[in-house]
């Protein structure tokens, strides 16, 4: 659209255009508003440089976008466009792909040419009147029109989009943020506040590097040695090692690749983080079974190709479960929020729809630790039962004490038991829970060790 001069504008019954041309050397934020608008007659729009306090629909882009806006120059011409929309029908905007979900406001967007805008330093705002009144106070969500959801036909992502207020009639909405190891497991899915996400999320880097570090130490000890690799505790030490550490790797370059903003490459992410979590977690159980086989099962019943079955289950069970949710619907998977912290740089890939984590996840994981809680309890009650009478002739009891204290806690890390703090991390105790969680768990392969 030619023009000349700074701006240029049109404006129809539903919909509105702006084009603007913007010089970096003094750009301080711009906003474009909608302040008065009722179907059918023409909206009212403005431009400014301060946010909006009250408009119908309202989006404040920030100072930090002027490294965006191209060369400076005196000639208008040469600088970047700034184009915003307002439509003031929402008949393009159908997400077939909600179920409980509505839309509740107009649609709002802006853009630059040519450019695409991630990691700002500065939260882009932007204000929402409600079509109709939230009289019931229901949950509110931000989103984004994401092109590539439901197969190119388009879609509402959250992803990036968090609510900063909300009331009766209106709600305003920041962008971006961070992710950290407890959500794989966080029940109450909801967001924590900007510092302590922000801290759980150094915590999960830290120990999540760290953790792959040593399992990648002992599954290198295990191919070395022939002595290690030989038995079946070993060999199945080795698959709970495996899944871990590629569980780890996984979350560690899960920000990085959700930064591409690449629908199919978030959904790919998002699955393989499931499945290698899925897959620890079955391990952790077979792990039991075999302690059970082990120390409960004295006289050991023969099973002709143990360690395949065990491989069959502990690679299988995951497998179908994720292929199964990829066949009903793959928008299962795509990128997801958890922090109320809005300055936040990146994005993560995971499970969106809380009916398939709590199903797939959440139960999957309540039913192993039931038994592996169970094969624990027994495990040592009966190597209680061996050790009785040594320990009584034994003189150095506190030896004896700190060994099977040690072999307890190798117990709980092995059977994967410090993931049960998940179900304690709800209302005032959330938080807390969070880093016991978050911290126990990140170093879980430390405690890999082939003496275990």
């Amino acid at each position: 659209m030619p023009y000349t001069g700074r701006s240029e504008s049109i404006v129809l019954t539903v919909l509105t255009l702006a084009v603007m041309h913007l010089d970096p050397t003094g750009f301080q934020g711009v906003a474009f508003g909608v302040t008065s608008y009722k179907e059918g007659i023409d909206p009212t729009i403005h431009l400014c440089e301060k946010p909006f306090k009250k408009a119908w629909a309202a989006v404040y882009l920030p100072r930090s976008l002027r490294n965006y806006l191209g060369i400076q120059s005196l000639d208008p011409e040469h600088h970047s466009k700034i184009q915003f929309n307002f439509f003031g029908r929402t008949s393009l905007f159908v997400d077939n792909s909600l179920r409980n979900e509505v839309l509740n406001t107009y649609v709002v967007s802006a853009s630059i040419e040519n450019v695409s805008i991630h990691h700002l330093s500065e939260p882009v705002n932007i204000i929402l009147r409600h079509v109709k009144p939230n009289t019931n106070n229901a949950e509110v969500h931000c989103a984004f029109w994401d092109f590539a959801k439901n197969n190119g036909l388009g879609g509402w992502n959250t992803s990036g989009c968090e609510v900063n207020s909300t009331d009766l009639n209106s709600t305003i909405c920041y962008c971006n943020h961070l992710t950290h190891f407890g959500v794989l497991l966080d029940l109450s899915r909801k967001a924590i506040d900007g510092v302590n996400h922000h801290i759980l999320t150094l915590i999960s880097y830290a120990g999540c590097g760290t953790s792959a570090l040593f399992l990648g130490v002992v599954l290198v000890m295990h191919l070395v040695l022939d002595k290690l690799r030989r038995d079946y505790p070993s060999k199945i030490l080795q698959n709970l090692c495996t899944a871990l550490l590629m569980l780890n790797l996984v979350f560690l370059v899960n920000p990085w690749l959700s930064s591409f903003h690449n629908h199919g490459l978030c959904i790919t992410v998002a699955v393989f983080l499931h499945y290698f979590l899925l897959a620890a977690f079955t391990w952790m159980g077979l792990e039991s079974v075999h302690m059970y086989f082990a120390f409960v099962k004295v006289f050991k019943t023969y099973i002709p190709n143990y360690i395949l079955k065990f491989c069959i289950a502990g690679w299988g069970i995951p497998a179908i479960i994720v292929a199964t949710l990829l066949v009903i619907n793959k928008d299962f998977y795509g990128t997801t929020s958890f922090s109320e912290h809005h300055d936040s740089p990146t994005a993560f890939c995971w499970i969106q729809d809380d009916v398939v984590f709590y199903i797939s996840v959440v139960a999957y994981f309540f039913l192993l630790f039931l038994m592996n809680i169970g094969m624990f309890i027994t495990v040592l009650l009966q190597i209680h039962f061996m050790k009785a009478k040594q320990q009584r002739q034994s003189k150095n009891w506190k030896q004896d004490f700190f060994h099977d204290l040690r072999s307890t806690v190798s117990l709980t890390f092995l059977l994967g038991l410090t993931w049960g703090f998940a179900f304690f991390a709800w209302g005032s105790a959330r938080i807390f829970f969070l880093y016991v969680f978050t911290i126990c768990n990140t170093l879980q392969g430390i405690d890999m060790s082939p003496e275990t």
